[in-house]
């Protein structure tokens, strides 16, 4: 009993760690910046934009930020990172970031 205890804490740690997708690649999301940036930037110009465009690449998942250099800056981009920005956990971390 205690052994499985064991496992399904050990199990709950290594999900919690994880995003969507699994941990993300540096280097994609680096890439992604440079495309996520300017759509952003678009709205929400300086320091704000920036804080709000790490919160997306924050919370993409990798196949995310694959789609997102792949389509560089098309419509259907725009649209996938407006629906990451409509994510709880984003809008949490634009809150934070400025406000705070």
């Amino acid at each position: 009993m205690i052994t499985r205890i064991a496992i399904a804490l050990s199990a709950a740690a290594t999900l919690s760690a994880c995003q969507l997708g699994g941990v993300v690649e540096p280097a994609l999301k680096d890439e992604a910046r440079g495309i996520v940036g300017p759509i952003v930037a678009q709205e929400v110009p300086g320091a704000p934009g920036t804080a709000l465009t790490e919160c997306i690449l924050d919370n993409a998942a990798n196949d995310e930020l694959a789609q997102i250099v792949a389509a560089g800056g098309t419509p259907a981009t725009v649209v996938l990172v407006g629906d990451i920005l409509a994510r709880d956990d984003t809008v949490a971390c634009g809150v934070a970031r400025l406000t705070g």
